[in-house]
């Protein structure tokens, strides 16, 4: 499958347009929240969709500058 389903994508976009808050909300554990929120997402996937859903995370966090190594999260 190359599209998202349309519940799929609101949750992402969800996940997306939540992190200033998370980040606002949760400075000493942004991390363990926001891993949590993609969890409940990426728990849901279907196999063949994981590597889109992977992607599409990875590219709003690049989005909001953030990264595994960053110390502002």
């Amino acid at each position: 499958m190359t599209d998202i389903s349309p519940p799929l994508e609101k949750a992402l976009q969800r996940l997306e347009h939540d992190i200033p808050d998370l980040r606002r909300q949760h400075p000493n554990d942004f991390w363990d929240v926001f891993d949590a929120r993609a969890a409940e997402i990426t728990d849901q996937v279907d196999k063949s969709d994981a590597p889109l859903v992977a992607k599409r995370i990875d590219a709003m966090l690049i989005k909001h500058q953030l990264g595994p190594a960053d110390p502002g999260a």
